[in-house]
């Protein structure tokens, strides 16, 4: 007789665990990236109640505040309630949250360490700045550059409300080089051919401004970013002097 091979016991199959989550595909991914390079969460956190610099680094510091939890993404973790397993980001995010004024404390934390770098450099761009600024304004041969520029585009704009300018705004003096007649000669060659023959003196113009040359190394974009950087961290500051943090 031929024995009846036994089947296999049938196993109940563990239920699928379904983890929740709060976080969009792109952004759980861009969090994802910066937490693999981040140290363990309870190894941060522990760092930020002691502002330990050597656990973390800038980079770190920089990495967490731009994966930091937004309201809108706060609220739907609340609405969802505590209950179940969070994705592995999301519950990052929520052991982060847990860390008291943790936000505050990193915008301080990176002001301390980008602060050697921020006011020397504003120091340093306003000891060049001022005195080109200076320059400027007190350089005759500029004022009459200015005065010609007004008076030729009055001239050009005769007879509508325009040909009567008190003034013109700064922003047009990079485009006039790129304003040129049929011979490709620029409007501001001409403005300065035609201040060179009223006053000789004008000869070798652009090089009477050394303070300028010195300054021109310096972004003011730049300057006005770090003074705006320095006067927002500076109402952190007071604040945490205040013992609100």
């Amino acid at each position: 007789a031929v024995k009846k091979k036994e089947e296999a016991p049938v196993l109940d199959k563990e239920p699928t665990i379904v983890k929740k989550k709060f976080l969009d595909n792109k952004r759980a991914q861009e969090v994802g990236i910066s937490v693999a390079k981040l140290p363990k969460i309870d190894i941060i956190s522990k760092a930020l109640l002691t502002m330990d610099d050597k656990v973390l680094t800038e980079t770190n510091i920089d990495a967490l505040l731009l994966i930091a939890i937004t309201k809108e993404e706060y609220d739907t973790y609340k609405s969802m309630g505590s209950d179940g397993i969070w994705e592995k980001n999301e519950a990052f995010l929520i052991e982060l949250n847990e860390v008291p004024n943790y936000k505050e404390k990193l915008q301080i934390w990176s002001l301390i360490l980008k602060y050697e770098y921020m006011i020397p450099r504003l120091e340093e761009s306003f000891e060049y700045m001022i005195p080109a600024c200076e320059e400027i304004k007190e350089n005759k041969h500029f004022q009459q550059v200015l005065a010609t520029i007004l008076g030729l585009g009055n001239i050009m704009n005769g007879g509508t409300i325009k040909g009567q300018a008190d003034g013109f705004s700064l922003d047009l003096l990079p485009k006039l080089s790129g304003l040129k007649d049929s011979l490709g000669h620029s409007i501001l060659t001409f403005i300065c051919s035609k201040v060179n023959k009223e006053d000789p003196s004008f000869e070798g113009f652009k090089n009477k401004f050394p303070q300028l040359e010195k300054a021109a190394g310096f972004s003011m974009n730049e300057s006005k970013r770090l003074s705006e950087e320095v006067i927002y961290d500076g109402a952190i500051i007071n604040v945490v002097r205040t013992g609100d943090i």
